[in-house]
């Protein structure tokens, strides 16, 4: 009788256990344990109240309270906090506007959020009183006289290369092809070679010269010495024509100089040696050998042939009129020759291309921004 009241009294207490077991809640989607409104599935902390979607999250206390995995408000979702909650997101509602994308330029959007849109040249050009660049595009600027329209009449769109110009004219290479623009007076215009293989461009004061991706040259323009039709038929590393005279470096023969055309000062009769590039002005001219030194030959009554430096090591020359500028060790500028309008008197900077009016010059440095300096009547210094 006792073990029966026993057993008994055993079952109703198992019974009333089963009643009232704990029940553990292990949906995230129901748990709050901070108390702050959001769930386990909402909330990144959900042991801090303070940590939340709705919260307010301040860039530099290292947490963050709003769940988005960034210190600070991040609205546009692209892992950089906005600049209002104290990150370096300049436009918080553009996935594709923040400091590590690259610029595009030259659209009024400040893509990488460094203060400014992208302005910078990849190229530079002068004529007689106008100067042109080439935006890291590939569109064209001009600035400076628009007489013959030099500049209203550039082309327009992208794949611009190279960019020269003489007396009321200039030219580029666009898309392989060459296009020139403004005065026709020698035909520089209209007898345009044809073609879409141009890599490199040059141009004297009546006379243009060319290049192709093999090396084949061409002279169009004014040819009263024959700067055009004694154009050498062989490939050739660098061609530059100067009033009345043209100078290149031929390829076969490593980089030997050969000139045509007046010879009046000695001008078309260069120094020896196997040349990197050349140079010409109106009635002389200039070349890098290959160990970077310089030599000059022509006429020098205004010191056009005397760098203050031949030893080098000499990156880029140019010369036009009766002066020269070249750079060296890839970074100093040095000019010489006429100075009637300060043409050789550049200003203090790190330049990469350097290139030479008959009164003016321009340089580009290594953030692609243009320098002009020298005669300034027609605004041909202005960079835009």
């Amino acid at each position: 009788m006792r073990w029966t009241a026993l057993i008994a009294l055993s079952l109703t207490l198992s019974v009333g256990c089963k009643n009232t077991d704990l029940v553990l809640d292990t949906d995230v989607d129901r748990l709050d344990r901070d108390g702050d409104g959001y769930n386990q599935s909402q909330d990144c902390d959900d042991d801090d109240a303070t940590v939340h979607p709705d919260a307010e999250d301040t860039v530099g206390d290292g947490v963050d309270n709003n769940c988005d995995e960034v210190d600070g408000i991040d609205g546009d979702g692209d892992g950089f906090a906005s600049e209002a909650s104290g990150g370096d997101d300049c436009d918080d509602d553009a996935f594709a506007i923040n400091p590590d994308i690259d610029d595009i330029g030259w659209n009024e959007i400040d893509e990488d959020c460094n203060g400014s849109d992208r302005h910078d040249y990849g190229t530079i050009g002068v004529g007689d009183r106008v100067s042109c660049a080439v935006r890291s595009t590939g569109e064209l600027d001009c600035w400076g006289t628009d007489l013959r329209g030099e500049v209203s009449n550039r082309p327009t769109g992208p794949g611009v290369t190279e960019i020269a110009g003489g007396a009321g004219w200039m030219c580029a290479i666009q898309g392989g092809s060459i296009v020139c623009w403004g005065s026709d007076d020698n035909g520089i215009v209209t007898n345009v070679p044809a073609g879409t293989t141009w890599q490199q461009l040059s141009a004297g004061v009546d006379t243009a010269c060319a290049l192709s991706n093999v090396g084949a040259a061409v002279c169009w323009g004014n040819d009263d010495y024959l700067q055009v039709t004694q154009t050498p038929q062989q490939e050739m590393l660098q061609i530059a024509p100067g009033d009345r005279h043209v100078c290149g470096a031929v390829e076969a023969g490593n980089g030997i100089a050969v000139c045509w055309g007046d010879n009046g000062f000695e001008q078309a009769t260069p120094d020896t040696g196997s040349y990197l590039q050349m140079a010409s002005g109106d009635d002389h001219s200039c070349g890098i050998l290959q160990d970077r030194t310089l030599k000059c030959w022509g006429r020098d009554n205004f010191g056009q042939n005397n760098p203050p430096n031949r030893k080098g090591p000499y990156t880029d020359i140019s010369a036009a009129g009766d002066s020269a500028c070249g750079i060296l060790s890839a970074t100093t500028l040095e000019c010489w020759g006429a100075n009637n309008y300060g043409q050789i008197d550049p200003p203090a900077l790190t330049a990469l291309d350097v290139e030479m009016g008959p009164t003016h010059a321009c340089a580009l440095n290594g953030a692609g921004l243009v320098f002009c300096w020298g005669d300034n009547g027609s605004g041909q210094t202005d960079v835009p």
